[in-house]
């Protein structure tokens, strides 16, 4: 890509109380971290979406296919999609530890990740991390002002094994509090999907370090409202039938919380 790298893409931007976030849907990485032609140095596969062997670190796959059928069918929810791949940087950890040096499944070197300068960091923290908080600041207060509250669902996918078991787990949850919020929306997902939903799956936010590099809470707290994150296991996003009867079900959990 060019100079003028898309870094998020917000569409409906004020309609509703609800706003859905994507920190981790896109798979964009710009040309200066090319490397001997490939981005950060690694297979161009990872970063594929048509690749069967696509990477999850790069991209949480099938997320925003999600988004994209949820506003064919629904224009009063605010959409907030990023673009940059999570190999970039990850805007759902803080700053400090946004960029990954090696692959958090098989340890690979990601080489254009490793051994970065301070100011290598911060370089892209301005560029692509700091862009992506301020708006979603500034929709949170606008919307918070606007509507007296906000639903704010902060979007995942995960993959369907990790290091080489089998995750049986199909939808889960994160939070930083366990409260009447967090627990109506567990309520109703548990009402809606059943047996595919298990509460703090695949990550549990009470836990070290899960907690402490998760940015969800950073940006609840700094605006004064919950953090709550939806993980749907990717493997149930792989059509466009499956596409659809989670985007009905996600729906019909927003309308009851709402």
């Amino acid at each position: 890509m060019g100079e003028n790298t898309k870094i998020l893409d917000i569409q409906n931007e004020g309609a509703s109380e609800i706003i859905l976030t994507g920190p981790h849907n896109g798979w964009i990485v710009p040309d200066e971290f090319l490397e001997d032609g490939n981005p950060l140095g690694v297979e161009s596969y990872w970063f594929d979406p048509k690749a069967a062997n696509r990477r999850h670190e790069a991209c949480d796959w099938g997320m925003q296919d999600l988004f994209d059928t949820l506003q064919t069918k629904r224009k009063d929810i605010c959409y907030i999609s990023a673009h940059i791949s999570r190999l970039v940087v990850d805007l759902n950890r803080i700053p400090s530890v946004m960029v990954y040096e090696t692959s958090s499944e098989t340890g690979e070197p990601i080489a254009g990740n490793m051994h970065l300068s301070q100011d290598a960091k911060n370089k892209r923290e301005i560029q692509y991390y700091a862009p992506y908080h301020t708006e979603i600041d500034r929709i949170i207060r606008e919307t918070k002002e606007k509507f007296g509250r906000v639903i704010w669902l902060d979007m995942h996918s995960f993959t369907p094994t990790w290091q080489g078991e089998p995750r049986h787990v199909g939808i889960g949850t994160l939070k930083m509090d366990k409260n009447d919020y967090t627990i109506n929306l567990e309520n109703l997902l548990e009402d809606t999907l059943g047996e595919l939903f298990v509460a703090d799956h695949p990550y549990d936010l009470s836990l070290s370090p899960y907690r402490e590099i998760n940015a969800g809470g950073v940006v609840a707290e700094r605006n004064g409202v919950d953090y709550f994150g939806i993980e749907i296991r990717s493997d149930l996003l792989s059509t466009p039938n499956q596409i659809q009867n989670m985007a009905q079900s996600m729906l019909s959990i927003i309308d009851k919380a709402s």
